[in-house]
């Protein structure tokens, strides 16, 4: 019986999970991973060499399994499974020598949609401070504001990752969350809400290379990394500690050849620490100035704004219409209260505060308030 590519390939990447240079490299040699299950013994010993840990692997594997649980899964978690000949499989992935050879897929979306616009990753720490929050929210609204419009890839952890992948949806921005566990399910599970709607939302998408059951190891996380920077045209460090996922990948970035931005910090905040490294190092950009990260990344910005008949000052375009009428309340608040805070913006005017934070984004973005290091606003 012969069967599919993608049955063989998500064999292929089952045996050589924790070595994918290992699958990259037979589908490079063979041409293909059926052509890797149809050799003997003999072409085996050829293909692999005398010493292979894999040969016995291999020539053990069943694919009429292989074909049932791929087909299993698809149903029991409304997935779709992405291997490397699909004429939808990322080319910015298929350019890593470490990358997947296929990934499970979940997303309201066609494959084609997701991946067929530039992406920008921003990651950092899980123990994000307000100083991080504020300018995941700053780049988020910078990248929503030009034209080329990129898509936020991370990976819907605490701090960091689920400020950056929230602001680009209150933002219209789409955003792809890469998964360290098995696909199907949530981890942390308090972020299930948001993987929701990004599952739902036009040209998001939620990915793992691991099936269902996988467990949550700490070795998996690093591996998804590697996703994370591959995706993406250019990574952005937002804080980091010298030692964390978010080093490892913003190097795996640099490895790729793609651009890698930190945003730098005190010397004595060991959050900071890690990016200061990366600049002193050269191994990253310093990030002080959104719009040179922009003009850098040779994005477009048409800076128009609008003024609405009562409005109090010009509002941003880039503002969804909902937002408009509370975006000139927050003017109004804010000139009449200098000093006030995101929190308590939210507050009086009964909303998230992570709604509040990307109206304050935008305004901020446009020239029309500051914002310091503490979340107070004020009239520029």
């Amino acid at each position: 019986m012969d069967f599919s590519e993608e049955t063989c390939t998500f064999a292929l990447s089952r045996i050589f999970l924790r070595e994918p240079k290992m699958s990259r490299a037979v589908i490079e040699t063979l041409g293909s991973a059926g052509e890797l299950f149809s050799l003997d013994s003999d072409g085996l010993l050829e293909a692999l060499g005398p010493f292979s840990k894999y040969r016995d692997a291999i020539a053990g594997t069943d694919l009429g399994r292989a074909e049932e649980e791929l087909e299993r899964i698809r149903k029991e978690t409304s997935c779709r499974y992405i291997w490397h000949s699909h004429p939808d499989f990322p080319r910015a992935l298929a350019e890593c020598e470490d990358g997947p050879v296929g990934f499970f897929f979940i997303s309201g979306d066609e494959p084609c949609n997701v991946f067929n616009r530039e992406s920008v990753s921003v990651i950092g720490t899980r123990d994000a401070s307000p100083y991080g929050r504020q300018w995941c929210g700053k780049i988020v609204t910078a990248l929503s504001r030009t034209e080329e419009r990129p898509t936020i890839v991370s990976g819907l952890a605490y701090g960091v990752d689920i400020t950056a992948q929230q602001s680009a949806l209150e933002a219209g921005l789409p955003t792809i969350a890469v998964l360290g566990n098995g696909i199907g399910s949530i981890y942390p599970s308090q972020h299930a809400s948001q993987a929701e709607r990004m599952a739902r939302t036009e040209g998001c998408a939620i990915i793992s290379e691991y099936p269902p059951g996988t467990e949550v190891l700490a070795v998996n996380f690093l591996a998804r990394n590697r996703i994370i920077a591959g995706l993406s045209r250019a990574t952005v460090l937002v804080e980091s500690k010298l030692k964390g996922g978010g080093m490892t990948t913003a190097r795996m970035a640099f490895s790729y050849g793609r651009e890698v931005f930190a945003v730098p910090g005190r010397n004595d905040d060991l959050r900071s620490q890690g990016c200061n490294c990366l600049i002193q190092s050269h191994t990253a950009e310093a990030l002080a100035d959104t719009s040179l990260m922009v003009e850098s990344l040779g994005y477009h910005t048409g800076r128009k704004s609008v003024r609405s008949a009562g409005k109090p000052a010009a509002v941003p375009v880039s503002i969804p219409e909902r937002d408009l009428d509370l975006a000139g309340s927050f003017i109004l608040k804010i000139r009449s209260g200098a000093g006030i805070t995101v929190e308590q913006l939210a507050s009086e005017s009964g909303i998230p505060v992570h709604r509040a934070g990307a109206v304050l984004n935008a305004l901020e973005a446009d020239g029309i308030i500051d914002v310091d290091i503490l979340g107070r606003c004020s009239i520029k």
